[in-house]
């Protein structure tokens, strides 16, 4: 199992490809996974009352029923870019803790055609 935003996986599709977002860009035609979405009342809290909050809730689940329904290559989709907070990463830290997997998150690869013209101003 794996970890990435869904922009990594830009229009492609993939049935290893779960959405574990309370929404998902209009493109994205994989499964998604309710159990793992954060509950409505998250979303206003700040990051560590959410990890918090997030972590008990996870602790209601049954983490082999999770690994089961997803399957062993799942990669889990979210918003965030790797290099920020998000909740999918904190799945994977209970994935891990609970039992005894690897949840990486998956590297992101520039191709040739994903540079964009940078600007001398920023």
């Amino acid at each position: 199992m794996q970890t990435a935003s869904f922009f990594r996986f830009y229009k492609r599709q993939d049935q290893r490809l779960v959405s574990i977002a309370r929404t998902a860009p209009e493109w994205f035609e994989g499964r998604q996974y309710q159990p793992l979405v954060p509950r409505h009342y998250m979303f206003g809290l700040s990051e560590s009352e959410f990890e918090a909050a997030y972590m008990d809730y996870l602790e209601t689940l049954d983490p082999h029923k999770v690994w089961i329904d997803l399957g062993q290559d799942a990669i889990l989709l979210c918003w965030e870019g790797p290099e920020k907070f998000c909740h999918r990463r904190l799945v994977a830290r209970w994935l891990e803790q609970r039992l005894g997997v690897q949840v990486e998150e998956v590297p992101w690869e520039r191709k040739k055609t994903d540079l964009r013209q940078l600007s001398l101003f920023n």
